[in-house]
Order: structure tokens, then C-alpha cells, then sequence
């Protein structure tokens, strides 16, 4: 997968996919540095799993900050 261009592994992930897989992009040495992160960009199932993960703390979040579920 690190074959491919970043920029669009993310591109139907949703708007948090789209984000983590830039920021990845553009900071390529984190990969080569954590092992870990780039076995959850390798395997589709644990990268889906970390962009639930932030969109869920973004809710919680916009939530506790007073926005409304259609808001968000």
C-alpha cells in the first residue's frame, strides 16, 4: 500500500480519512519511524477502524462543546 500514493488511499475514507492520509503524506518519515502506523495504513480493516475512532472523539467533542448531532 506505501506503493501508492497516499494522497488517495484516504480519498473514500470520508473527510477524516482524507485528512489522516495527507497528514501521513506529508510527513512520509512518521512511517518509516513507527511500525505500527504503517501496519494500520497497510490493512484497510485497521485504518477504517482509526478514522471511526477519531470521527467518534470529534463528536464527543463538538457534543460536550454544545453542537447539535445535524450540526456535526
Amino acid at each position: 500500500m506505501l506503493g501508492v500514493n497516499l494522497v488517495y488511499f484516504g480519498k473514500d475514507k470520508g473527510v477524516v480519512g482524507k485528512i489522516v492520509s495527507r497528514f501521513v503524506s506529508d510527513n512520509t518519515d512518521l512511517v518509516k519511524k513507527d511500525p505500527a502506523l504503517k501496519a494500520t495504513l497497510e490493512d484497510p480493516q485497521k485504518f477504517n477502524k482509526l478514522t471511526k475512532s477519531i470521527r467518534d472523539m470529534l463528536r464527543r467533542q463538538l457534543k460536550r462543546r454544545g453542537y447539535e448531532a445535524a450540526q456535526i
